[in-house]
């Protein structure tokens, strides 16, 4: 049993290769007052908040006679804080972010296609709605971490 542990513990030290490609910069951490955070946050009940810029690169690979997808994403955090007590709660939804730019990433490389203009046609697509998706992430991770009743002021 003990030699079972062992293996485990090892498999779970392994990186996990990944289809996508995502950097996530040095956070920008801008302290400021409370009211001034409820402003950067949009939201009179805020103290603290991060927005992320982010990059989204996309083209085309062939895999065999097919193209598939390969993904970037360069994003960029800003945490606006009243607080040194706040920052570890928003860099919490950072690694929330990097997690579903990566599941994102991963799930456009299980597209494939017969043709390079089909692949570039859905990727044109894809990077019409990213900044819907980029919404909809951070909603997420504030659902995650803050509650409904936080996401829903946004």
């Amino acid at each position: 049993m003990r030699n079972v542990a062992v293996v485990v513990a090892i498999l779970l030290l392994i990186p996990v290769a990944r289809a996508a490609d995502v950097e996530i910069r040095r956070p920008h951490i801008v302290f400021v007052s409370e009211g001034a955070a409820s402003m950067a946050c949009k939201s009179a009940s805020r103290r603290a908040c991060t927005t992320v810029k982010t990059e989204f690169f996309c083209a085309c690979a062939r895999a065999g006679d097919q193209w598939t997808v390969r993904s970037r994403f360069i994003a960029t955090p800003f945490i606006h804080t009243s607080a040194y007590t706040f920052v570890r709660h928003e860099l919490d939804h950072i690694a929330d972010i990097r997690s579903s730019l990566n599941e994102y990433g991963d799930a456009l490389s299980l597209h494939v296609f017969l043709s390079e203009e089909t692949c570039i046609s859905f990727i044109k697509d894809e990077a019409k709605f990213f900044g819907d998706r980029m919404k909809l992430i951070q909603r997420l991770t504030t659902i995650k971490r803050d509650g409904v009743h936080l996401a829903a002021s946004e």
